[in-house]
């Protein structure tokens, strides 16, 4: 083009008189590319006839550290947070579209390595996967520092200079987009994200830019430039601020790729070739490109362009007011301005909304992204309406309104209200809108009736139910909808949520685990938002009347019978409005809900085919324990490993003994070692007390916990086996009859009991994986008097696993994981144990009305030795390479909820 371009100068120099033997001068004499954005400006004028531009402004000197600080502030508005980048990487399943982009990175000689690593590092940080880097060093040499299939090496031929690395770069690279990052720059995390997003909204497009900054030697980012969408030619003005640009890899092979004697500005030059070919070129209007400041050959432009001059200007006034802007959590209510006085666990749900809540700049993108979703379901929300007050009206119909998915539609089902304020409300929204639709019943029916007559005029494929006085957060159904690109085969999707209270703040939010069949049964824990497939809802006939107050939880359990698709989405979703009249105010606000929940759940159990009873649990409405008919009294073992401490061992034996009144069980004691004398008499006298209920072998091994009871229960034909530690003492005298209940159902793999400390604090409640980077137990060293998280401590949960110290499962459960792991002799054999039973379909349980005292590690102590702490490493390093995606992510824990504590507390 430059050749061609110098002819046509020379040609155009006797028609245009002085102005053009100028520019041709100028071009002849420095011979430099960058100088070719000058010499189209003169031209443009020259030849069009255009009046000259103003003057420019007066020059501004270099940006101010208030400048540069309000920039910073002005980043943390609009930068993805790490729960933003999280979803954005969620989200490319989603795309019709996934694009292979190839980064292509030609790298001169004597480049420095610690200004090289970022700029690979930063590709290596891409949320979106789909890439690939093309380096090309210029001398044919580079350290490889990583380890990624993804990054290839192009060597130049003879002769190398950085244009001819660019095209052995692209020669090598196999994507459908390319575009060149600079060998000490680097780009956001979601800089190719954007890239395959916009690329999915517009399939044609051939060149797609983004805004850009510096970044200087002290790492700080300046100097954002933010460009204008494509309207002509205004890219001829930009000169070498031309990144992030990402091009259609047939456009740039058909047009020479890089062309040598454009050394200096060889990527303005692609730009302005392939730019001026096409017309599909978008743009990003994010920065997310850095280039890297040199202040020897680069320093801070003291002087800019009129557009860069009046961006900069805007920049300085428009940051520091939108950063003292305080975002409203809720639309059409007023932002929450924060009061010190607040307790701790509410301030710290505020930092976590800052830390998660879609900001505007979120939802505008997520506005963006709907449309390159493949699949797009329209979402029949159904409200049954019955006198609520006229504000809460209003927002629970505006939560809707506001949505950022567009595709849905509102069913509202007037149950014959008697307040004037509500027929009034809903005429006026279902004129403005065709998407909401209304209902007057002409008679009250009742909640279960009203919800079914807002479902017959829904023909959404899902069903998302929503109170009169609730409300929905902006982004819930594009969440849904996100969540069932991903999983199209859900049939059933439940969210988080949280409470807001007459004060609109937002306060106590439930962080909810996986689908827990056994847990719901306990308690209706997955509540709102609850998100169904229609065709379902109307096979099992909706609501039920009859069932008021409880409808919901009736319909859940009826629903979960007919499939097993069911998914948490760990997002909140819903805001359930707490008043005097509301649930969610107290559990005596509609008493009359527990009495038809327990009615829903005895009925769920009986056409199942199982018998029990369903009783509340003492001082807590709501939460319930099934108690189950035993089938068979089959016997049970009972295996407790031992060494020495006769008096603790004897206090175990004791409470078994005069306690239990299962009828069928035996004690069988593995003695470990045992060198006291006294210990060796208490077996004695055991053995001549309980003949047929007590027996005793010796094994005398280095101790090995998995060893021991493997070899115990070879020694036993029982169906059912209990393994106990000898520091345990029973205090319930059911524990094996409530654990044999649940042991004996075919779904269940390990049963365990809430463990005590000697002074009533918990000690173990089931076992959460992650806590302390592996496992822990579940509210340790909480009150025993606590109801838990969620009422997790009084409830029969579903968890991952459970303690060892006391644990039951069936002969066969035992046998079809293969008995606990040998390699683990002294930690984490039991979380392996029930990690296994997992795997195999079986799920475990954590039984709130099994109690023992715990004692802990009295026979073997505590792990508090330099040998010790270097046995737990190696055993705890065997769990993580088995277990990894439990320790990450437990599915009956939350990811939300910290990974420091047992408390349940937020994860800040």
């Amino acid at each position: 083009m430059s050749r061609n371009l110098m002819d046509w100068l020379k040609k155009q120099s006797q028609r245009t008189g002085r102005l053009l033997p100028r520019a041709y001068e100028v071009w002849r004499t420095e011979g430099k590319r960058q100088t070719l954005a000058k010499v189209f400006k003169k031209l443009y004028l020259k030849l069009d006839n255009t009046p000259p531009p103003p003057p420019p402004p007066e020059p501004i000197p270099e940006l101010p550290d208030p400048l540069i600080a309000y920039y910073q502030q002005w980043r943390q508005q609009y930068i993805p947070r790490p729960s933003d980048l999280q979803q954005m990487a969620q989200t490319v399943g989603a795309f019709t579209h996934q694009p292979r982009i190839s980064v292509l990175m030609p790298i001169p000689p004597g480049t420095r390595s610690d200004l090289l690593r970022p700029a690979i590092e930063s590709v290596l940080n891409q949320v979106y996967p789909h890439w690939e880097l093309c380096l090309a060093p210029v001398d044919g040499n580079i350290t490889s520092f990583w380890a990624d299939n993804r990054i290839k090496i192009a060597y130049p031929p003879a002769m190398p200079s950085m244009v001819a690395a660019s095209n052995a770069a692209l020669a090598r690279a196999r994507g459908d987009l390319v575009l060149v990052l600079g060998h000490q720059d680097v780009i956001e995390p979601d800089a190719l994200y954007e890239i395959a997003l916009t690329f999915n909204l517009h399939p044609d497009a051939d060149v797609i830019y983004s805004d850009e900054d510096k970044i200087d030697e002290n790492n700080q980012l300046r100097e954002p430039f933010l460009k204008p969408d494509w309207v002509g030619n205004n890219g001829f003005f930009w000169g070498n601020n031309c990144h992030l640009v990402a091009y259609r890899k047939t456009l740039v092979v058909s047009n020479g790729g890089f062309r040598p004697e454009c050394e200096e500005s060889a990527e303005y030059d692609l730009f302005l070739r392939v730019t001026s070919q096409s017309g599909e070129i978008f743009h990003i209007s994010k920065i997310l490109y850095h280039t890297r400041m040199d202040s020897r050959v680069d320093p801070p432009q003291p002087q800019l362009n009129g557009v860069r001059s009046a961006q900069q200007r805007a920049i300085a006034d428009t940051i520091h007011s939108h950063s003292n802007t305080k975002q409203s959590l809720v639309p059409g209510i007023p932002p929450y301005e924060g009061d010190p006085e607040q307790p701790p666990h509410i301030q710290d749900y505020h930092q976590w909304l800052r830390q998660n809540f879609p900001r505007e700049t979120d939802l505008q993108q997520m506005a963006r992204t709907v449309n390159a979703l493949a699949y797009k379901p329209t979402i029949s929300a159904i409200v049954p309406v019955y006198n609520p007050p006229e504000t809460y009206l209003k927002q629970a119909i505006e939560s809707v309104i506001n949505q950022i998915y567009p595709y849905w539609e509102l069913c509202l089902a007037d149950d014959a209200s008697t307040a004037p304020h509500v027929r009034a409300i809903l005429e006026t929204y279902a004129a403005a809108d065709p998407r909401i639709k209304v209902v007057f019943r002409t008679e009250n029916g009742h909640i279960s009736r009203a919800s079914n007559s807002a479902l017959e005029i829904a023909t959404g494929e899902y069903i998302a139910l929503l109170d009169h006085d609730d409300l929905l957060t902006p982004d819930a159904f594009y969440q849904v909808v996100l969540f069932l690109n991903q999983h199209p085969e859900a049939d059933f999707i439940y969210s988080d949520e949280d409470k807001i209270d007459e004060e609109n703040n937002l306060r106590d939010p439930f962080f909810k685990p996986q689908w827990s069949p056994d847990s719901f049964l306990s308690r209706m824990y997955v509540g709102h938002l609850g998100v169904y497939r229609r065709s379902i809802m109307e096979q099992i006939g909706g609501f039920r009347p009859g069932y008021d107050g409880s409808q919901d939880y009736d319909l859940v359990l009826r629903f979960t019978e007919k499939t097993d698709k069911i998914y948490h989405l760990p997002k909140i979703l819903y805001h359930w409005r707490i008043h005097i009249q509301s649930a969610a105010s107290s559990s005596d606000a509609k008493p009359y809900a527990y009495i038809a929940a327990k009615k829903a759940l005895s009925e769920a159990i009986e056409r199942r085919g199982e018998i029990g009873q369903v009783t509340d649990f003492p001082g807590y409405l709501g939460h319930y324990i099934i108690r189950y008919e035993i089938r068979d009294y089959k016997p049970v073992s009972i295996i407790i490993p031992t060494r020495d401490r006769s008096e603790m061992l004897d206090q175990c034996l004791t409470s078994i003994f005069t306690k239990t009144t299962y009828p069928n069980y035996q004690v069988i004691l593995i003695d470990n070692g045992s060198t006291e004398p006294e210990t060796a008499q208490l077996i004695d006298r055991w053995t001549t007390k309980e003949p047929q209920r007590f027996q005793c072998y010796r094994l005398d091994i280095p101790f090995n916990f998995s060893t021991i009871n493997n070899y115990a229960v070879s020694k036993t034909k029982d169906d059912y086996l209990v393994f106990l530690n000898n520091d345990t003492e029973v205090i319930t005298p059911d524990w094996l009859e409530a654990m044999m209940e649940q042991a004996q159902r075919p779904g269940i793999g390990a049963v365990g009991p809430l463990l005590l400390y000697p002074d009533n604090i918990i000690q173990h409640a089931g076992v959460v994986m992650g806590l302390g980077g592996l496992a822990a137990h579940s509210h340790q060293y909480l009150p025993a008097t606590t109801p838990g998280y969620g009422g997790h401590v009084i409830s029969i949960s579903n968890v991952s696993a459970v303690t060892a110290a006391c644990l039951m499962c069936r002969r066969s459960v035992f046998y079809d994981v293969g008995g606990f792991n040998e390699q683990l002799a002294f930690a984490y054999n039991d979380v392996d144990f029930c990690l296994k039973i997992v795997e195999k379909g079986y799920r475990n349980l954590y039984l709130p009305h099994v109690v023992l005292y715990h004692y802990e590690s009295q026979s073997r102590g505590y792990e508090d030795t330099p040998e010790k702490q270097q046995r737990l490493q190696k055993e705890a390093d065997i769990v993580k390479s088995q277990w990894q995606k439990y320790i990450d992510d437990d599915p009956c824990y939350n990811p939300h909820l910290t990974r420091g504590r047992a408390d349940y507390s937020i994860n800040i």
